[in-house]
């Protein structure tokens, strides 16, 4: 094969990858509108440093829009000087020069401005201005275009709210959302238990915003958890997200579950439910109202208990992405991440496509479907601002003020909140009692077109409002300020704790991630201890049973108390105890249990085993032969001396007519002796009958097991060597190959050599089209490399 051919070969295996491989690109319709044509205009009509201004009215719903010189949004403009551009009551002042005295008649690129926009009708006022009086008699300005990329999809209706009464603990919406225990895995939006993923994905999962390596397989968590960060404890209501018609489900994966169809073509499902005042225990359909109780938070006691979550909220959303109006089989392509891509800005996927059971799939784009925003904030700090300047984010409870002339130019910034990281690391370790008190925030500052601006003029200052509940279970005096511009390694700041004005605050001349700290006043998991009562001879139970369990929860002096403590039997459904537990039925048990506290600390999984044995082994008695010829009383084996090399005969040992419980031959003598069931293999004594009749046992030859070994398929290589098996070790041995797979293999043996040339290139031309037909029906997504080379 030339080289020529296999590059040939090469190409066409990409080719035929890409061709099986999916793909999808998300345009944009691009509409312009303008702004001006080219004019040159007298510097003797300014008025207040505008010597033309304009208004454009136009609608906006989602897309870039810029100010260009072109209506393909990719020329750069001739704004003359510089420009103000206000809309909404923001006002944003782009100069040509850096110096606001100074006059600079440069293009300006293409100026994004969707800072200044809101959905629906935007009005548009552009001021071209001149800071340099009137040293020039005219400016040149134009042709300059509005343009927008509209890339606008009718989302579905935001529908949804949290399933349980936060408002009834005075939260907000936008607080306890970012609350999490665990969120949906954000890997891939492949989140169906049973699906098989790419290798590179298969170790990772996102916890609490962390990438966590996992020993075992794809996380798969196909939702979002809260628990007691979020106000959610065990026994609480938990509520309708929206109204529908609900139905129960209940497995060993979801435990006790209700799934909502709310009719308009999502699904919502709520796993781990406590089995009190459920809604309904039926699939018979049930219709809820719109926050009403449909059961109450259970809890989820996992194997491994280094994933024990404890008394939680498992929220899963379900879209009806064939629109057949049932929802078990979209359990992969159809999971839907409900925040879409606000909390979860940092992943640009909009759509991935993936193959299961011979046909395509493709996850839904990611939509935000709460009913209540996030209310993270995008604004304009002014350069003329005349005093401070102060703005929130209410969902990280931080504020955020500036000092006038913070910045030489106009800046937008940006804060988005984010879920707390759990264990943050400080001082190069980290401590499990040192914690973050609500969520954190990110803070960048950039020019109009996206570049992150470091330097300012003057420091700023961040505070973090003080809620008294949140901190009812901290140490007060650790309380501090924390920085990190990763969002892993944390710097404490020097912070002002006002308690009597209810802020902490931390003068700041960086942006990075700020986050409240504190230490936990309980961060000990309770320990549960189990008592067995019942009679015992040291390796079973021989009578019935009673399980007690006990609680402990350091520190005793501040502790809230337990929660609930759980337990499941032989891998059955996890139980909340309150009396002892009674066991009778004979058997091996696996007992497992933990307990949670009222801080929300979780016991590992403690596992007891143990057996059951009420009566003890009956014997079967072996019957005294009677024979029917010369009956005897006792047949007696012959003794026949052994000689030993000292020369010592060793008799053999006699045997009576009541053998041993290990050994229970069952003689039947008749007028011919006959020969006894088969003894066991441990001792085979042979009897040699005499006068009186006297049974002989022969071994039995064990037979051979066949081997649980899968056979093998393999195509090797010319060099491969030959596997043996039961049927090629002996030509002579009978075939007993019907209905089996026998293996495909070359040998190293030189009569292989005998083949010809020709006979050689068809054989592999034949097998690299088999290798090439298979590939293309499973889809598997890699190129395969196929390298024989025959001259």
């Amino acid at each position: 094969m030339t080289i020529s051919t296999k590059t040939g070969i090469k190409l066409f295996l990409i080719g035929l990858f890409l061709f099986f491989v999916p793909t999808k690109i998300f345009g944009a319709e691009v509409k312009w509108y303008p702004v001006t044509e080219y004019k040159e205009i007298p510097i003797e009509n300014q008025i207040d440093n505008s010597f033309f201004s304009t208004t454009i009215t136009f609608p906006w719903k989602s897309g870039n829009v810029v100010m260009s010189g072109s209506k393909d949004g990719l020329m750069p403009a001739n704004i003359g000087w510089g420009i103000d551009v206000i809309s909404s009551g923001q006002q944003f002042s782009f100069l040509n020069s850096s110096n606001p005295n100074g006059c600079l008649d440069v293009p300006m690129k293409p100026l994004p401005i969707n800072h200044l926009l809101h959905k629906g009708n935007n009005t548009i006022f552009i001021s071209f201005i001149n800071p340099c009086s009137s040293i020039y008699p005219s400016q040149d300005i134009g042709p300059i275009y509005l343009v927008h990329f509209d890339d606008y999809v009718p989302p579905d209706k935001p529908f949804l709210d949290l399933p349980w009464d936060y408002a009834a603990d005075g939260n907000k919406f936008e607080e306890v959302a970012y609350r999490l225990n665990l969120k949906i895995d954000q890997t891939l939006l492949l989140l169906g238990s049973r699906f098989s993923e790419f290798e590179i994905y298969s170790q990772s999962a996102i916890l609490s915003q962390q990438i966590i390596k996992r020993t075992r397989k794809y996380f798969s968590h196909d939702g979002y958890d809260w628990s007691s960060e979020a106000g959610v404890h065990y026994l609480d209501p938990v509520l309708a997200a929206a109204p529908g018609w609900a139905t129960y489900q209940f497995d060993t994966n979801t435990g006790h579950a209700i799934f909502i169809d709310h009719e308009n073509g999502y699904q919502t499902r709520y796993y781990f439910l406590s089995p009190e005042d459920l809604v309904t225990n039926s699939t018979e359909k049930v219709w809820v109202q719109d926050r009403q109780q449909i059961g109450r938070v259970g809890f989820a006691g996992e194997d491994n208990s280094e994933e024990n979550s404890g008394a939680h909220i498992h929220f899963t959303v379900i879209k009806d992405i064939n629109e057949d109006g049932f929802f078990d089989d979209n359990g992969v392509d159809g999971v839907v991440d409900p925040f879409g891509t606000e909390m979860n800005e940092d992943l640009t996927m909009i759509a991935y496509f993936f193959a299961r059971n011979n046909a395509n799939k493709k996850v839904p784009r990611r939509q935000y479907l709460w009913k209540k925003s996030l209310k993270n904030n995008t604004q304009t700090i002014s350069s003329e601002t005349v005093g401070d300047s102060t703005f929130f984010n209410s969902a990280s409870n931080s504020s955020f003020t500036f000092p006038k002339e913070f910045a030489s130019t106009d800046v937008i910034l940006k804060t988005v909140a984010k879920p707390a990281v759990k264990n943050p690391i400080i001082d190069n370790k980290s401590d499990e009692s040192f914690q973050m008190i609500g969520n954190r925030v990110a803070v960048t500052i950039a020019d109009p077109f996206g570049n992150t601006i470091t330097e300012f003029n003057e420091p700023f200052t961040i505070s973090f409002q003080l809620n008294s509940d949140d901190l009812a279970r901290y140490d007060k005096t650790t309380l501090s300020i924390y920085s990190s511009t990763d969002g892993d390694i944390w710097i404490k700041e020097d912070t002002n704790v006002e308690f009597d004005k209810g802020k902490a605050s931390a003068t700041i001349s960086h942006l990075t991630e700020f986050a409240l700290m504190g230490t936990i006043i309980d961060t000990i998991y309770p320990v549960t201890t189990v008592n067995i009562s019942g009679s015992f001879d040291g390796t079973t139970y021989t009578s019935p049973i009673i399980i007690s369990l006990y609680v402990t929860d350091e520190p005793i002096d501040q502790s809230l108390g337990i929660s609930y403590t759980s337990y499941r039997i032989n891998g059955g459904p996890w139980t909340a105890y309150s009396t002892p537990i009674s066991l009778s039925d004979q058997g091996d048990y696996v007992l497992e249990y933990y307990s949670e506290d009222m801080d929300g600390n979780v016991e590992p999984t403690n596992q007891e085993t143990f057996s059951i044995l009420t009566s003890a082994p009956t014997n079967t008695p072996t019957s005294t032969p009677t024979p029917t010829s010369t009956p005897t009383s006792t047949p007696t084996p012959t003794n026949t001396p052994t000689p030993d090399p000292n020369g010592t005969a060793t008799p053999t040992p006699l045997f009576t007519a009541t053998p041993t419980l290990t050994f229970t031959p069952t003689l039947t003598p008749s007028a011919t002796p006959t020969k006894s069931p088969t003894p066991t293999l441990t001792l085979t004594p042979t009897l040699t009958p005499s006068a009186t009749p006297t049974p002989t046992s022969t071994p039995r030859t064990p037979k051979p097991h066949p081997s649980n070994t899968p056979k093998l398929i393999t195509a090797l290589g010319a060099d491969a060597q030959k596997i043996d098996t039961p049927q090629s070790k002996s030509s002579n041995s009978p075939s007993n190959n019907k209905g089996e797979v026998k293996s495909i293999f070359f040998t190293n043996n030189p009569s292989s050599n005998s083949l010809s040339d020709s006979t050689k290139q068809k054989n592999h031309i034949d097998s690299l089209i088999f290798a090439l037909i298979v590939w293309s029906v499973t889809g598997v997504g890699a190129c395969i490399y196929v390298i024989k080379y025959v001259e």
